[in-house]
């Protein structure tokens, strides 16, 4: 049952009796960051509209960039948390869904593997703009900053991978 779910999210495929995790092709990847350029974008205009004083709190925690000791896992997990955290405060729980279910290619460790040093350190400057712009409650610089940050994230991707 778990293996038909990952297939129905696109994430296996069978194929002779076995499974396989599938890979998409640049062309998926950039329809699926193009997706998230709108949908993340409108995100974060709507978190910069609707944050409380606790989920400013709670957000400006996440605007130091993860530990750039070598260790994927963390920037991965920190990236999801940012990213998980900001759509919350967007309040939207259908726009919350679609961001969820369009997340098969978002910052992974195969992802991650393709930022240099130089990369993280922009990707984590645009992340505190980003948080700088929603506690400022200007929405339209804060969907200007997301829009850039997965458009960046887009170009590595699409000029690194194989």
């Amino acid at each position: 049952e778990s293996m038909q779910r990952l297939a129905a999210d696109g994430l296996v495929v069978s194929r002779r009796r076995r499974w396989q995790v599938y890979e998409h092709s640049k062309q998926e990847i950039e329809e699926i960051y193009e997706v998230r350029l709108a949908l993340e974008g409108y995100a974060a205009r709507l978190a910069s509209q609707r944050i409380t004083d606790a989920q400013a709190g709670e957000l400006a925690r996440l605007r130091e960039p993860a530990p750039a000791d070598g260790r994927l896992t963390v920037r991965v997990e920190h990236n999801e948390l940012f990213h998980n955290q900001l759509v919350a405060i967007a309040g939207n729980d259908r726009l919350a869904s679609m961001l969820a279910h369009n997340r098969s290619f978002a910052f992974n460790r195969q992802v991650a593997s393709l930022y240099t040093p130089d990369d993280l350190a922009v990707s984590g400057a645009q992340h505190t703009r980003l948080v700088e712009a929603v506690l400022a409650r200007d929405g339209d610089t804060a969907e200007q900053i997301a829009r850039q940050h997965i458009q960046s994230a887009l170009e590595i991707i699409i000029a690194r991978l194989p």
